[in-house]
């Protein structure tokens, strides 16, 4: 879903998740939703994709955010 980027899928995926506060590094691959307001455009979308961990010393990741152009998106 990451290489696919397409902010729907993404969105139809958080809908059907099972929230969780924390993240394993591990398991890669995340969708997440930012509540910045009141208003829809205040709510947006992202990806989050862990490329690499080294234990107890780095974490890298790439991640997407935005799912309406005003929020400056980068997926489509």
């Amino acid at each position: 879903m990451y290489a696919a980027n397409k902010s729907n899928d993404a969105i139809a995926a958080y809908s059907a998740g099972v929230p969780t506060s924390t993240a394993d590094p591990i398991a890669g691959f995340y969708i997440f939703k930012i509540v910045n307001g009141t208003a829809l455009s205040d709510v947006y979308y992202g990806m989050l994709n862990v490329t690499s961990v080294i234990h107890g010393v780095s974490i890298t990741f790439e991640y997407r955010i935005g799912n309406l152009y005003a929020h400056l998106s980068v997926i489509q």
